[in-house]
């Protein structure tokens, strides 16, 4: 055998054997956290809309798993055009913005001038203190609840030393599963507590910042400031509220979590639009994720990704986060109600004929 060939040979080994290594602790940790406990968590789930084209072809799709969830709404303005009569749909008046509604940046960047109002309604009715914890979604996110209650108990029995299947722990928790944010009853009425300074929003006088957070303005370094997305304002939130608060996760969607071991939590959110992916290849994504669910290990796993007529799968890299990515509550980046359906019926496990 020429030494090129054995050169090859080695390097391919040791490539497949590195992934191994870098995924058999967080696979060992994750099977050791899920305790098959079921979680007896309530959660309130809720989204902001804009009611753009997409989001009014996924609205429906959307509330299928809201209805899994114990309570939820959708968030919207009153010249968005979604359906006033919807019992879940709670309409937001007088949003100003510095462009016009019309405009397709219309409240780019500051999903917290919609936001804020929700809170508004939100900490203003008797929907606190009704909750466990209280999850604010984007449309594009497909979540699992069921796995979301899972997920919730791993992660405080991991990080806050909580009992098996407990998804409380005295103290306001925020947890950051990418651009999903969630928080605990405790959480919500500190929030509520210090809403008449939370609550607060940018006037005229501040220009594209009008109706942002005005506790915001403070942040310092990474703000976005005139802009209010919520993946910046939400951890600022947490830091502004000071040591009251304990926060945990990662905004970006599947970035490793560790906690005060340094070990690592479960993933929270895997995200869809992954690589070079084209959305049709969701749908295949989605499949893929199914299959991976059935493989006992990683060599197995490989193999099912190695077999599968789309080559984007083969890489090992891509593979390795479709195997750790079975238990997570939530897929992100998700466009067509045929992705949320088929999502629905072979990872949630409905049967698509009863239709939910």
């Amino acid at each position: 055998m020429q030494l090129t060939s054995v050169i090859v040979i080695a390097t391919l080994w040791a490539l497949a054997h590195a992934s191994d290594r870098l995924l058999k602790p967080a696979r060992q940790h994750f099977l050791k956290a899920v305790h098959h406990v079921p979680s007896e968590a309530k959660l309130f789930c809720f989204a902001w809309t804009t009611y753009t084209q997409q989001d009014e072809g996924l609205i429906e799709e959307v509330r299928k798993q809201f209805s899994k969830c114990d309570g939820h709404k959708f968030f919207t303005d009153t010249e968005s055009g979604a359906p006033s009569h919807a019992s879940d749909v709670v309409m937001i008046r007088d949003l100003r913005q510095t462009k016009p509604r019309s405009d397709p940046q219309w409240m780019e960047g500051h999903n917290m001038v919609g936001l804020w109002p929700a809170w508004n309604y939100i900490l203003m009715s008797d929907l606190v203190g009704k909750y466990d914890w209280y999850i604010n979604l984007q449309m594009d996110h497909f979540l699992m609840p069921n796995k979301a209650r899972q997920t919730i108990a791993d992660w405080l029995h991991m990080a806050e030393g909580a009992k098996v299947g407990e998804t409380q722990v005295d103290k306001p928790v925020m947890l950051t599963w990418g651009n999903t944010f969630l928080f605990n009853k405790k959480m919500v009425h500190l929030m509520q507590s210090k809403w008449d300074i939370l609550g607060n929003v940018a006037d005229e006088s501040q220009g594209e910042a009008i109706g942002c957070p005005s506790f915001y303005q403070e942040s310092t370094g990474t703000t976005a400031w005139p802009a209010c997305p919520q993946d910046k304002v939400y951890p600022f939130m947490a830091t502004y509220l000071n040591a009251d608060v304990q926060s945990i996760g990662s905004s970006s969607c599947g970035e490793l979590v560790k906690y005060k071991g340094g070990e690592e939590l479960p993933e929270a959110c895997l995200e869809m639009s992954m690589g070079s992916f084209r959305p049709s290849q969701i749908l295949a994504a989605i499949k893929e994720l199914s299959q991976m669910e059935l493989q006992g290990n990683w060599d197995d796993a490989l193999k099912q990704c190695k077999a599968s007529p789309f080559k984007e799968f083969h890489d090992q890299t891509l593979c390795a986060r479709l195997y750790k990515g079975t238990k997570v509550p939530v897929l992100h980046n998700l466009y067509t109600a045929d992705e949320f359906g088929l999502a629905r019926s072979i990872l949630d496990h409905d049967d698509p004929k009863k239709g939910f």
